[in-house]
């Protein structure tokens, strides 16, 4: 049949798809994707065609097609497959529709041959086969005779019946199922039969037998030789089995590429190769050789079965031969022989251990570098820098050079030996940043250039324990840089002179034994030169940091005696930087002495004390003791409600105790507790000479302390607001001890009564407070600015010291401190020394706004937000301070109530939630028979709650910065002695401290405070020696409102506080934008 004329026939794909088996179609594809098809010729209008295709062979195979429709065509081809239609048939015939459908595209995916894909899944063979290993053939089994076809390229086994007659190609057919018919069940050759007429098929009608599943071959042939005679269909010839032990050999080699190839060779007992061998891989292996089966073991290598070709061949790619070399090989030779190809070079190796870092020093005159004069006579020390990595020592290579994504480098060794180098270039980096860092003059590729002192550094640094297992050469033989390995040798000689409350410093320089002049190393220092050259023309390096830090803490004071109280910071920093302290058996019986108070010898108290001091205030009057015998100052920072004015009059008593004439000594306190110190001193140290330097009265008093020969008290009792005023007139006095009560009032070293303290004149001095740091550090700084000058150093010191690198959470920044201050703070909390004093319950009573007063809160808040960031934002945070103050101020009276707001026209004030739970709260107390505390700063407030209390008919008592100190005493011991008055309403300033009020166990703060040590000292007037029973302390807050922020910014300051006496290391900062953005939220 021909085509109409002038219509080429052009053959349908689906025709093509119907005609060739899916494996043969998808190689077919694959061959005219790959442009195979060679020489394509059509004749007769296209119903002939011939081409030439390339295949596995050297000679490409020859195919002819007749086409005699759309639908009907016939291939042939010269290849020996056993398929009418082999894949270089279809290649030809693809290439065929293409010409007749341009851009049509043929696609590898099952879905578009227009077949049914869903084929069923293949049996496995190890499910249904028998273990040829141990077990016998079957005599019965073995009349029966199947046919195999080994194909090579691909390897492929085929297991079918062989046809009486070769039909063209067809040398092997498929098993039919109706001989499961006649075979007995469960037969080997039944099983196997099953097994074989259960595979997929993968040609069309019955020619082309059954082929076996890859990996599944070596059970298949196990099973063949228990059951069934065999016969090689492509040649006729019989297949056999044999026992003979096999066994195989690895044969490495390397391509010209640098590839690996593994071979593998099959052995028998005398060491002969099989010829021409083919393996099949698999969980049972087998390899054939001349028609005859030999099983073989090859577990060894089961992982790369799928590498393997027929012939037992495989390729290491090149990417991964370092990887193969070192890791794998190893493993392989320990599972199975494996001999290594070396006929024409050695074999290759891969070194993956750290290199080694070899340097070579020389001396290079002339070398243009960017300094001016070099070196020594313009002589640069050159540092040449290599790897080694096993026999190889590479030059270094700079980071523009070296290609780091190459994990290896193959490098050939002199005897032609490829070596696989794993460069470690990080390492390698490093130590180029080593020298880089050293400040060379000039680096070129491998080399580097150093002079003057970046030479000495270099040389310092290579003959360092850092580079020890470095292969440095080259070093003896410089004759321009010199340098000794051991850095200057520094000794402290440090002796104690107690009676002027001084001690000796002298400071001993040596090199390689040799002494050193101490003037000559200070030159250099201040010369900014790291090295000190000798009269042997030797370098010695000079510890900079070292000497710098050491004439930062002692000064550079010419004289050797200094005050007793820098012994620490001197001798904290030598051991910081482990310097050889030769101390005095006086020094060092005092740093003994100083670190470990608690073990002194008690001293005994002075007859004349009238009391009792409990074991850890004897402790403490122990230490206000050592203090005074060494000419120290310190501070008395126990718990609120310990009793350090207590410890305190018992020092004065024992040290006015003897009668002979002596100074005054001073007490400064707040007003609200002069007279408190009074009282106290009049009932434990009644022999003690007192007086009162207060009122229009101390002129007097004054007069008689200017007085040589007059009749002086022991002690004098004043006020900050007197030394504010009369420190011009004090300062001319001498007293002995001056004795700050609650020092935190100087905490401000610019303040009129810090500078006023500070200006007094006496021979020991003493703080007592129980918050001896508030809110910052500066504050620790001004209380021993005021203890002993210098003990700290300058202010802009210890804030570059300390300071600022504890607010910066540096870490040890705040234990350096704590080491330096901590023997000079005595510090014990309730819950250590005071067993039989009560636990104290903290509670936050949370209230909630009523919908007037949130409303009102929230009209506060927004005028307030705006007013205060709009100022922000033009003037600056630091520069807002008041208008912030005054905007919390607002946003806090509506808390508490909104009468206290003013400025809100003739409006109806709403009520106030706080004051509601307030009055049901004291209520349900007193019913109960407790006494209350109550605190407020505002006074106002305390008016307010004066007038609900007054409609309540409950009594109360009253105090406020209005009351007469005196007053308040009386007012206080009331209170205590009155079970029928229960509450006491306290101004939190004027009644925070020094205040006894041990009658109640309840204690309210009504609105919440910035700093929680004001709190807390308030809540300790209750909360102290003497009381008997459990203190509950309430906080009222109002939920969502900047009293429930004020509690979370109030932690930050707790744990400063906590920091220098021994707390958690972490500081509290000063209001930031954030915070105040945290503030103005609801």
């Amino acid at each position: 049949m021909k085509p109409a004329s002038g219509k080429k026939l052009t053959l349908s794909l689906n025709s093509l798809q119907e005609s060739s088996s899916e494996p043969v179609y998808r190689r077919g594809v694959q061959y005219y994707r790959r442009k195979k098809v060679l020489k394509y010729e059509e004749t007769e209008g296209g119903q002939k065609i011939d081409a030439l295709v390339i295949g596995s062979e050297p000679q490409p195979y020859k195919v002819h097609v007749e086409i005699e429709s759309e639908e009907v065509f016939k291939a042939e081809c010269s290849c020996p497959y056993f398929e009418e239609v082999c894949k270089h048939s279809v290649a030809v015939i693809l290439t065929h529709i293409a010409r007749g459908n341009p851009g049509i595209r043929f696609d590898l995916a099952e879905n578009d041959r227009g077949r049914d894909n869903q084929q069923e899944r293949a049996p496995k063979a190890k499910d249904m086969l028998d273990d040829a290993k141990g077990a016998e053939p079957d005599p019965d089994d073995q009349r029966h005779q199947l046919g195999v076809l080994v194909l090579e390229k691909p390897l492929a086994l085929i297991v079918g019946t062989v046809p009486q007659e070769k039909q063209g190609k067809v040398n092997i057919l498929k098993v039919p199922p109706e001989f499961l018919n006649v075979l007995e069940p469960e037969s080997r050759i039944y099983r196997l039969t099953k097994y074989l007429t259960q595979l997929p098929q993968t040609t069309k009608g019955i020619a082309g037998g059954h082929r076996i599943p890859r990996g599944d071959e070596g059970t298949v042939i196990g099973h063949l030789s228990l059951c069934s005679k065999l016969v090689n269909t492509a040649d006729g010839s019989e297949v056999s089995f044999s026992n003979k032990v096999i066994k195989p050999l690895a044969v490495l080699s390397e391509t010209e590429s640098g590839e690996l190839l593994l071979k593998l060779e099959a052995r028998d007992e005398e060491g002969n190769s099989l010829e021409h061998p083919v393996f099949f891989l698999g969980q049972s292996s087998w390899v054939m050789s001349k028609h005859t089966f030999y099983s073989i073991d090859l577990s060894a290598i089961h992982r790369l079965f799928q590498f393997f070709d027929a012939h037992g061949q495989m390729t290491v790619k090149l990417e991964i031969v370092p990887k193969f070399l070192a890791v794998d090989l190893p493993i392989l030779q320990k599972r199975m022989d494996v001999r290594l190809d070396e006929t024409t070079a050695p074999f290759p190796v891969a070194v993956t251990d750290a290199p080694r870092v070899v340097i070579k020093l020389g001396e290079r005159k002339g070398v243009p570098t960017t300094a001016i004069g070099s070196g020594p006579n313009d002589v640069s020390l050159e540092v040449s820098l290599s790897f080694g990595y096993g026999a190889l020592v590479l030059p270094s290579r700079d980071e523009t050079s070296a290609v780091e994504s190459e994990l290896y480098t193959r490098t050939m060794s002199e005897t032609g030996q490829s070596v696989w180098v794993k460069r470690q270039w990080e390492l390698e980096h490093q130590v180029r940043r080593f020298l880089s860092n050293l400040q060379p003059t000039r680096t070129i590729a491998d080399r580097f250039f150093f002079a003057d002192e970046a030479a000495l550094d270099a040389l310092y640094y290579l003959s360092s324990e850092q580079c020890a297992e470095w292969e440095v050469a080259g070093i003896d033989a410089l004759k321009n840089y010199k340098v000794r390995k051991e850095p200057l040798k520094l000794k402290a000689k440090l002796s104690l002179k107690k009676d002027s409350f001084k001690f000796d410093f002298d400071l001993d320089c040596s090199s390689n034994g040799e002494a050193i002049p101490f003037p000559l190393v200070i030159e250099s220092l201040f010369r900014n030169r790291n090295y000190l050259k000798l009269s042997s023309g030797e370098c010695v390096r000079l510890p900079m940091t070292t000497l710098l830090s050491l004439l930062k803490t002692i000064g550079q004071s010419k004289d050797t005696s200094r005050p007793l109280y820098q012994a620490l910071p001197i001798a904290h920093a030598l051991e910081t930087h482990e310097i050889e302290i030769d101390a005095d058996q006086g020094f060092q019986n005092f740093l003994q002495k100083i670190h470990n108070f608690r073990e002194l010898e008690g001293i005994e108290l002075p007859e004349s004390f009238d009391g009792e001091l409990r074991t850890y205030q004897k402790e403490g009057f122990n230490w206000l003791s050592f203090l005074r015998e060494y000419g120290l100052a310190g501070i008395l920072a126990d718990d609120m409600g310990l009793g350090k004015t207590v410890q305190a009059l018992a020092l004065l008593l024992d040290h006015h105790k003897d009668g002979k004439k002596k100074m005054p000594s001073i007490v400064v306190a707040p007003t609200s507790v002069v007279y408190n110190w009074l009282s106290e001193a009049e009932r434990f140290t009644p022999k003690l000479k007192k007086a009162l330097f207060l009122g229009r009265d101390r002129g007097e008093l004054l007069k008689t302390l200017q007085k040589d020969n007059a009749k002086k008290p022991d002690v004098i009792f004043t006020t900050y607001g007197i030394i504010r005023r009369d420190y011009e007139t004090l300062k001319d006095l001498q007293f002995e001890f001056l004795i700050l009560d609650e020092a935190q009032n100087i905490k401000n070293p610019e303040s009129v009564g810090a500078i006023a303290a500070k200006s007094l004149k006496s021979f020991h001095r003493l703080a007592l407070s129980g918050t001896p740091v508030e809110n910052r550090l500066k504050e620790l700084w001004s209380l021993f600015d005021f203890l002993m000058p210098d003990f700290l150093s300058t202010y802009k010191d210890f804030n570059e010291t300390f300071e600022r690198p504890i607010e910066a959470g540096l870490d040890g920044a705040g234990q350096k401190l704590r080491k330096i201050v901590h023997p000079f703070i005595l510090r014990r909390l309730k819950s250590q020394v005071e067993k039989e004093l009560p636990d104290r319950t903290d509670i936050i009573h949370l209230c909630e706004l009523e919908d007037d007063q949130r409303s009102l809160y929230l009209d506060v808040l927004d005028e307030c937000r705006q007013k205060v960031f709009n100022e922000i934002a033009s003037r600056g945070i630091k520069r807002s301070q008041i208008s912030v103050l005054a905007a919390l101020l607002r946003l806090r009276q509506v808390c508490c109530d909104p009468r206290l707001l003013k400025n809100r026209g003739d409006a109806p004030a709403a009520a106030s939630a706080k004051l509601s739970a307030f009055i049901a709260m004291i209520d349900e107390i007193i019913d109960e028979g407790h006494k209350i505390l109550v605190f407020s700063q505002f006074v106002e407030m305390l008016t307010l709650i004066r007038a609900e209390l007054e409609k309540a008919g409950i009594d109360y008592a009253y105090i406020d910065g209005q009351t007469p100190a005196k007053e308040r005493l009386d007012r206080v011991n009331n209170f205590n002695a009155d079970p029928k008055l229960p509450i006491f309403l306290i101004s939190l300033k004027a009644g925070g401290t020094g205040l006894n009020l041990t009658g109640a166990d309840y204690v309210i703060h009504y609105d919440p405070w910035w700093n929680p040590a004001v709190e807390n000292q308030a809540t300790d007037r209750a909360h102290r020696i003497g009381q008997t029973r459990h203190v509950f302390n309430y906080k009222l807050i109002t939920r969502g409102t900047v009293e429930e922020k004020i509690l979370a910014l109030q932690k930050k300051k707790k744990e400063l506080a906590e920091l220098v006496m021994g707390g958690d290391e972490s500081v509290a900062k000063e209001l930031t934008k954030e915070d105040l953005e945290y503030l103005f939220s609801f």
